[in-house]
C-alpha cells in the first residue's frame, strides 16, 4: 500500500481511516483464497461455512459501520497545486484504494487471525484496540513457499468444528478494551444487506454463519449472486458518480433496519 499524500493526513484522521492507512497487512495466506467461495461471499472450512463481517471490521479496524455508504466519485493523482476540494477528492479515493486492498479483499488473511489463532504470528504486542495493532509491527516475506502453504492447509484440514473461534470477542479481555461506540452499534453486526465502497459492492451473508453471533444454523437460502458486480473496481471510472449507479444498492443499505 502507498503511504497517503502528507496533504490528505487531516483528512484521513477525521474520517478515522488514519490509523487504518498506517496498517501493514500480510502476504496472502493462499489456503485461505482456496477456500473462499465468491458466489456465497463465504469461505467454505472442512466443518462449515464462516465470512468476514461488520464486527471484525469494528473490533479489528476500529471503524464504525452504522453510517453512510463510501460513494461519490473517485478521483486521479493529486495535483502539487491542489485546492482543498482536490484534496477532500483524493483522500476519497485513497480512502476507496485503502478498502480495497484491506476491508473488502477476500486476499487479506489478518483478520482471520483471531478466528483461527494456529495461522497468527507468535509474536504480538499486548491486546489492544483496535485489535489487529496487536500485529503493526509483523513483516513477513513476499513469497509463499511451498512448505508453508502445506503447513496452513494442513491446519485448516485439521480444525474441528470446536477449534474455531467463532465468537472470538465475546471475553471479558476484549470488552475491557473496547470504546462504548462499538456495542452501541452492535445491531447491525447479523444485518443481511449490501457494504458499499465507491464502485464495489459486497454481500453481507449473516445467515449463512448464524454461529458467529452465538445462533444455530438454519437451512440456508440461496445466496444473492452479485457476480457482474464484482467486474466492477472503479478504476478508470472517474466521471461515474457512483450513489447513482448503485442506487439500488445504496437502497439496501439504507434499509438494513426494516
Amino acid at each position: 500500500m502507498v503511504a497517503p499524500d502528507p496533504r490528505i493526513e487531516p483528512y484521513l484522521k477525521q474520517s478515522g481511516f488514519w490509523h487504518v492507512a498506517q496498517m501493514v497487512a500480510p502476504p496472502t495466506h493462499s489456503v485461505l483464497v482456496e477456500r473462499w467461495r465468491s458466489e456465497s461471499h463465504t469461505f467454505h472450512l472442512p466443518f462449515r461455512e464462516c465470512t468476514i463481517g461488520l464486527e471484525d471490521v469494528v473490533f479489528q479496524l476500529g471503524l464504525r459501520v452504522d453510517r453512510l455508504p463510501m460513494s461519490g466519485y473517485t478521483f486521479g493523482a493529486l495535483p502539487h497545486n491542489a485546492y482543498e476540494e482536490t484534496i477532500i477528492r483524493y483522500t476519497r479515493a485513497y480512502i476507496m484504494i485503502l478498502l480495497g486492498g484491506v476491508l473488502f479483499s477476500d486476499k487479506s488473511s489478518f483478520r482471520a487471525w483471531y478466528k483461527i489463532p494456529q495461522l497468527a504470528p507468535r509474536h504480538h504486542h499486548p491486546l489492544t484496540f483496535p485489535l489487529t495493532l496487536r500485529w503493526k509491527s509483523y513483516r513477513s516475506s513476499t513469497r509463499l513457499h511451498i512448505d508453508k502453504l502445506l503447513r496452513y492447509r494442513r491446519i485448516i484440514d485439521s480444525i474441528g468444528i470446536n477449534g474455531f473461534r467463532w465468537m472470538p470477542y465475546n471475553n471479558n479481555k476484549v470488552r475491557n478494551l473496547t470504546p462504548r461506540f462499538v456495542y452501541d452499534e452492535a445491531d447491525i453486526w447479523a444485518f443481511v444487506t449490501a457494504l458499499i465502497q465507491f464502485a464495489v459492492i459486497e454481500w453481507h451473508p449473516a445467515d449463512h454463519v448464524v454461529q458467529q453471533f452465538g445462533g444455530a444454523q438454519h437451512i440456508r437460502i440461496v445466496p444473492i449472486n452479485i457476480d457482474q458486480l464484482h467486474a466492477k473496481d472503479g478504476r478508470g471510472d472517474l466521471d461515474i458518480w457512483w450513489s447513482e449507479y448503485h442506487v439500488t444498492w445504496h437502497a439496501a443499505w439504507e434499509a438494513r433496519r426494516e
